[in-house]
């Protein structure tokens, strides 16, 4: 569990990433006299006038006599390069500029200098150089393969793209396979990427001692229990050694929103520090929003919200969500169950915010052993016998598409579909 001093410290950062953050938080998260102060200093200069950045709150703890916060300050200000926190903070200056604009005398003969002095001083996050923009562009889609975490399945690879700045939502009614699906998914993206990311699994629903028998039965591809243990404990002990390597967290609790987003800065934070990619599981929305319905949207806005800020600073998040009940309607019977976006429950901001969302569709579940339908001139048939279906119902970096695999959900292994199982027949 990451330390309570580093979370209060990620709190700071968070706030001045975006100062309307500063609502999440409450006092008495705090433990530290003078993280306390800084987090009070950061309050009071929002409400007086808006204006949150590190230049106005330094400024604020000299005016204070606080000076020894200021180094304090500083030391926090450094868990990023100077390059980071430039692009971290948005500034917010608009009062400011024209004061200090207004103190320029226009018969100054480095008037011109002083004014762009101004102007390059609090030039905001949304303006910038085009030709700079340009070639960084260039360079990010000729170097896009550096980026990309392909996990293995083409089928899977040549749709989804896993990469920095994504924030994936996986749907699925109650007994799909989302976990099974996200524990294949951790176990890949661990073995072909052990120097490269940084993953943490935040879980709301099992055990880290769960979730971690799932990744023992996927590696060892039988169900481990008590009563085999002993038969194949050699390879349990060649297991640990692997796993042991993973450059995995496992947290297992139950989570406000101040607390989650407090534990994703920090994810963020020490991943940077790294120099890895930092990636996060949360499994599930649900079990953070709460039972009321009108709260529960109002919960789901903030967690997407914070999931999308997650990807915006170089993540990848990758939630889980249940999908209504009434999917399971008798009325939805001919089209086998099949699940869309519309299912998504507080579907609203998940969908706006989502950069790719997938259902896991999996009618064997319901008693259904064949699919057949008609797409133009062509018929699909598929043995749903242990198979799964991924729906990819948005994908704003490419094409929406089914895409069928094999499954053993027992064990949590995934592969590409047989032939034998899924036929296209020309009408």
């Amino acid at each position: 569990m990451i330390k309570s001093l580093e979370l209060e410290v990620s709190s700071i950062l968070h706030c001045l990433s975006n100062v309307e953050n500063i609502n999440l938080y409450e006092e008495d998260f705090y433990t530290n006299g003078d993280i306390l102060y800084l987090y009070k200093a950061i309050k009071g200069l929002y409400f007086s006038d808006g204006i949150v950045t590190l230049a106005t709150l330094r400024d604020y703890l000299y005016s204070q006599g606080k000076q020894s916060l200021i180094s304090y300050l500083d030391g926090i200000d450094n868990t990023y390069s100077a390059e980071e926190v430039s692009l971290l903070l948005r500034k917010r200056y608009n009062r400011r500029v024209a004061y200090e604009l207004r103190e320029i005398n226009p018969d100054d003969e480095n008037y011109i200098f002083l004014l762009q002095e101004v102007m390059s001083k609090y030039r905001g996050g949304y303006s910038f150089n085009i030709k700079e923009v340009y070639d960084k562009t260039i360079s990010h889609i000729r170097e896009k393969s550096l980026s990309m975490f392909p996990i293995g399945i083409e089928e899977i690879d040549s749709v989804i793209d896993i990469s920095p700045d994504r924030y994936i939502t996986i749907g699925g009614a109650s007994g799909s396979g989302k976990t099974a699906f996200t524990v294949f998914l951790v176990d890949r993206l661990c073995k072909r990427y052990t120097d490269r990311v940084n993953i943490l699994f935040v879980s709301l629903e099992m055990s880290e001692v769960r979730i971690m028998q799932r990744l023992i039965d996927l590696n060892l591809k039988v169900r481990l229990t008590h009563e085999n243990i002993d038969k194949y404990l050699d390879d349990v002990l060649s297991i640990r050694e692997q796993v042991s390597a993973y450059p995995l967290s496992i947290i297992y609790s139950s989570f406000n929103l101040s607390k989650l987003s407090l534990l994703m800065q920090s994810h963020i934070n020490e991943s940077k520090r790294k120099g890895l990619v930092p990636i996060c599981f949360l499994d599930h929305y649900g079990e953070v929003v709460g039972l009321d319905e009108v709260s529960a949207k109002l919960a789901t806005d903030k967690i997407t919200s914070l999931c999308k800020n997650f990807a915006m600073q170089g993540g990848i998040m990758i939630g889980l969500t249940q999908l209504r009940k009434d999917l399971l309607d008798k009325r939805n019977k001919d089209t086998f169950f099949k699940p869309n976006n519309s299912y998504i429950m507080n579907s609203q901001s998940v969908e706006a915010r989502s950069d790719i969302i997938l259902h896991l569709w999996r009618p064997e579940h319901h008693n259904i052993y064949e699919v057949v339908y008609e797409e133009g001139d062509v018929i699909h048939s598929i043995d749903t016998r242990n198979a799964i279906c991924l729906i990819v119902d948005k994908n704003r970096d490419g094409v929406k598409k089914d895409i069928w695999l094999n499954c053993d959900i027992a064990i949590n292994y995934f592969e590409p579909i047989s032939e034998k199982k899924y036929k296209v027949y020309s009408n």
